[in-house]
């Protein structure tokens, strides 16, 4: 067996490699990013988000310099960045989950014995929300949606399998460990 790396080592690791010295042992932030890629669906997250380090204006066209931005780390598959090194301020979350909710029959509406507007309000919550509190999202708007079948979904705007690329990835969404008191 390998012995343990001194914490030194790996912080000298980190500074080399992204330019950063993190607050915290940098395995667990690595633990972190980690849990986060396992537990929000990969389509639920833009694919790409700018380092803390660039400063964007905020009039600044982002469609232009999107292609610019590196991978989001949080995004199953994407390269491993420090959670430090992402911009808090920019939207992680994808689009996605808007057109589930436009998506949803009066039947479906029914099934979660709510208001759509009630939906749509704790969907912008759920925008307006950091990728550390996925565990209320998932508990307000997804864990419900999660339930629906394939027919409380109308069919008409989805051109490849709904359940195979949305529905199932929703349910096997999870909760944050990291993010948990």
């Amino acid at each position: 067996m390998a012995p343990p790396l001194y914490p030194a080592l790996w912080y000298l690791v980190w500074e080399f490699g992204w330019g950063m010295r993190p607050k915290k042992h940098p395995l667990v932030d690595l633990e972190r990013v980690a849990d986060i890629q396992s537990s929000i669906p990969p389509s639920f997250l833009r694919d790409r988000v700018p380092p803390k380090s660039w400063v964007v204006p905020p009039k600044a066209c982002m469609n232009q310099l999107y292609q610019l931005f590196p991978p989001n780390p949080f995004r199953r598959g994407n390269p491993y960045r420090p959670f430090e090194t992402v911009d808090p301020e920019f939207q992680i979350w994808s689009y996605l989950p808007s057109l589930v909710v436009n998506m949803l029959t009066t039947l479906g509406i029914r099934e979660l014995v709510t208001y759509r507007a009630i939906l749509e309000r704790r969907l912008m919550r759920h925008y307006n929300r950091p990728v550390l509190q996925w565990n209320k999202s998932l508990e307000e708007l997804f864990l419900p949606l999660s339930d629906l079948k394939p027919e409380h979904f109308r069919s008409d705007l989805w051109g490849v399998p709904f359940s195979s690329q949305v529905l199932e990835p929703l349910q096997a969404a999870a909760w944050l460990s990291s993010a948990l008191p």
